[in-house]
């Protein structure tokens, strides 16, 4: 706006993106009226041009006004609202919401919500009439109608994702020009989150410090290619290291995720017990004992399965030494092992949550691992406070500056695994986050598919910042496409994300352009 972007042109722009996006949407919802609750602030003027859009196509609308618009384009679209068909806000000019059925009862037929009390000004509490409207708004979603938030439900804190009392639960959101902070921090309150373009241009593009969300517009260029001549030798020789005594699970996904990943040749180093279920359950893998020695691969990772002993410990020097430059991918036993040292080896770690006093140790060890070779870790949230040395922040941007500090400190890559994800450099300011993913990657296993998903981009040449948001990324996108078609987390394992896969990558090389003005989407969860 101080650019010179007209604030009303833009303010038209969101509710009329809005509008068309409800009228394509639910056609058959629509012929039972909509309901638009409308704020003070131009979030309510947003609401008045949806509500004279929807009246204009035909829509039976009811609106509520909070209070009476404050600012100057919030008044221009009431008053556009007034002249629109002529039809006075909150008269009622339809039947109440409900018919008999065949057996007498009273059959609610769903209505369309639209939220359009508060957007991106919210802070703390509500207010009297806006928490007896968000209560309405609540109350009608859970009788069946359908809430659709202008740019964010009503009580939520753009930035900070917090959530006031009573907050509205939204069905979808619609955004307008860019994803907000708490679009990916309360996915559960959001529902599905559909960013369009409303007009600002460059704006919308410049580099103003904020974090970097993963989307395959931005990803795609990333992912290195593999040439049409191309034989398993030059597609990337992996060596995945762990799979200890019962834990030849963890390398098989890892091993099987890579190769769906485009990984030429697997080499799977595991305890002698583990090889012959290695052989079984992942024929394509090159199955061998720890007694051999990783050499001659271009990635390794180490970890799925490892073991935390003090022989385990020595065991990892051992590879290190033996993977002397080879970019590496230190996940699950071997971020335990890096953090606790070998004078906690044999300790129970997995009670070990929130060490007292900040782990020198481990930040001297990661260290000098990251000084000889590009490495990322993998961490989530357990293993990062051991890490770390101190419990990890509560809140996303507590969280962030956390791993970007030891990022820092270590001169590694840090994925920190959570809802959202958080990839941070030490050779880069911005931090990416990735909003992907589904329920069903909290299980046992789900980081080892990750970790063989980053090893193989690491093998085709991707650097450590690069290959952990892209691998992220397929890792959440192959869950959802699997929750999407088995319509529910419970039944859903993680062979049926390794099956997703190929779709994932699929859609990522092809950047996935979304069609105008759609920016970017987010699935409910």
């Amino acid at each position: 706006i101080a650019a010179g972007i007209d604030s009303w042109s833009l303010m038209h722009s969101a509710g009329s993106a809005a509008a068309n996006f409800i009228l394509q949407e639910f056609p058959e919802t629509l012929p039972n009226g909509a309901v638009v609750y409308a704020g003070t602030g131009n979030n309510g003027g947003d609401a008045y041009v949806v509500a004279s859009l929807l009246r204009e196509a035909g829509v039976d609308v009811i609106v509520h006004a909070v209070g009476a618009p404050k600012t100057d384009d919030a008044k221009r679209a009431a008053e556009l609202l007034r002249l629109t068909r002529a039809k006075s806000v909150g008269e009622p000019t339809r039947a109440p919401n409900n018919v008999l059925g065949n057996q007498g009862q009273v059959v609610m037929k769903p209505q369309i919500i639209v939220d359009g009390i508060l957007g991106t000004g919210q802070r703390g509490e509500l207010r009297d009439a806006e928490h007896a409207a968000a209560r309405a708004i609540n109350s009608a979603a859970q009788k069946g109608d359908v809430v659709v938030a202008l740019d964010l439900p009503t009580g939520l804190n753009a930035t900070t994702g917090e959530i006031a009392g009573d907050a509205v639960r939204a069905d979808i959101t619609v955004s307008f020009g860019t994803m907000k902070r708490a679009h990916v921090l309360q996915r559960g309150q959001v529902g599905e989150v559909v960013v369009f373009d409303i007009g600002l241009g460059d704006h919308a593009e410049k580099n103003d410090g904020a974090w970097l969300l993963a989307e395959p517009r931005m990803l795609a260029p990333m992912v290195p290619q593999i040439s049409w001549n191309s034989h398993k030798g030059k597609r990337g020789r992996i060596a995945i290291v762990g799979g200890d005594h019962g834990m030849a699970g963890a390398i098989v996904l890892a091993a099987r995720a890579a190769l769906r990943s485009g990984a030429g040749l697997v080499y799977a180093y595991v305890a002698k017990d583990s090889v012959l279920p290695l052989q079984i359950a992942v024929p394509q893998a090159v199955a061998r004992e720890w007694s051999e020695s990783p050499r001659d691969v271009h990635a390794a990772a180490i970890g799925p399965g490892f073991g935390r002993s003090t022989k385990s410990n020595r065991r990892l020097d051992a590879v290190l030494s033996a993977t002397h430059g080879v970019p590496s991918v230190l996940d699950a036993d071997a971020l335990t092992l890096i953090a606790q040292g070998a004078e906690n080896a044999d300790a129970d770690l997995d009670e070990i949550i929130e060490p007292a006093s900040p782990s020198a140790h481990a930040i001297s060890r990661l260290s000098a691992i990251a000084a000889n070779r590009p490495v990322v870790c993998t961490p989530h949230v357990g293993e990062f406070a051991r890490l770390i040395g101190e419990a990890v922040a509560e809140t996303l941007e507590g969280r962030v500056e956390q791993a970007q500090q030891f990022a820092t400190r270590t001169g590694a890559c840090i994925l920190l695994k959570g809802t959202p994800t958080v990839v941070v450099s030490p050779n880069e300011a911005l931090p990416i986050i990735v909003a992907r993913g589904t329920p069903v990657l909290a299980t046992g296993g789900s980081g080892d598919l990750l970790t063989g998903i980053i090893v193989a981009l690491l093998g085709h040449g991707a650097s450590p910042r690069d290959a952990a948001a892209i691998g992220a990324w397929v890792h959440g996108r192959a869950a959802e496409l699997a929750t999407g078609r088995d319509g529910s987390v419970r039944g859903v394992t993680l062979d049926e994300v390794l099956v997703a896969m190929p779709a994932a990558w699929s859609e990522l090389s092809a950047g996935t352009t979304l069609p105008a003005p759609i920016l970017a989407q987010l699935p409910a969860l």
